[in-house]
């Protein structure tokens, strides 16, 4: 278990400081809890009264999205959800773009995560 708990640090440093910056421009954030009622969903949902919503995964260097998330963000996108992914407050700029960016992710499930152009 210490293993996992050391492993997962950078993801909850990164997710701490990204809902920050975001409450600090203007959006509202709720963290989701990441339990097995919530598996696949997003770590982020946000919202800002001139953007809109926003789902937001948060991966550090080298993490993938599971296959419970590559379902569900299929599923959500189908909706009309838009989901981005981010490493942490120097992404932000991607939120103000028309399209989302989980889908890099998509077809590739084995494709680690590295810097995302903003």
């Amino acid at each position: 278990m210490e293993l996992k708990e050391a492993r997962d640090q950078p993801e909850k440093r990164a997710v701490k400081s990204l809902r920050q910056a975001l409450e600090a421009d203007g959006w509202f954030v709720i963290k989701t809890h990441g339990n097995a009622f919530q598996s696949g969903l997003p770590d982020l949902y946000c919202v800002n009264r001139r953007w809109g919503s926003r789902w937001i995964e948060v991966k550090v260097e080298g993490g993938t999205l599971t296959p419970a998330q590559r379902h569900t963000f299929q599923k959500m996108s189908i909706f009309g959800d838009k989901i981005y992914i981010l490493r942490g407050p120097e992404d932000i700029p991607l939120l103000y773009k028309p399209t989302d960016n989980w889908r890099i992710f998509k077809d590739n499930p084995h494709a680690a995560f590295t810097r995302i152009k903003t």
